[in-house]
């Protein structure tokens, strides 16, 4: 998520990366715009949390595009709320334009 953490502050992103799903972003009272979720994050599952953060006041209407290497998360991730699902490898491209789909505003982006 650095790689794709730098692409996003180059492209003008202000960009806030979590990478153990403890969600810190929300106790810091940040609500961000868009967050992009990596299904595998050690030993949080990426659907789980999706699904936390969907029911989650604060940020249930905020949109998540979930990530994942293995193909069939894909319809995990979208059972669990996320807006979109990206397979890897992608590129930064394709990152980019289904950021653009969700995304109206430059603001915090939550990566993890």
């Amino acid at each position: 998520m650095e790689i794709v953490s730098l692409i996003l502050q180059n492209a003008g992103y202000i960009v806030i990366c979590e990478t153990d799903g403890k969600l810190q972003f929300l106790k810091q009272q940040i609500i961000p715009d868009l967050i992009i979720l990596d299904n595998s994050l050690g030993e949080e599952d990426g659907a789980v949390i999706c699904s936390q953060l969907k029911q989650t006041e604060e940020v249930s209407a905020v949109p998540i595009i979930m990530i994942s290497a293995t193909p069939e998360v894909e319809t995990i991730a979208l059972k669990a709320g996320a807006n979109a699902f990206l397979p890897k490898p992608f590129s930064m491209h394709q990152l980019l334009k289904i950021i653009e789909v969700h995304l109206k505003q430059k603001n915090p982006i939550v990566t993890g």
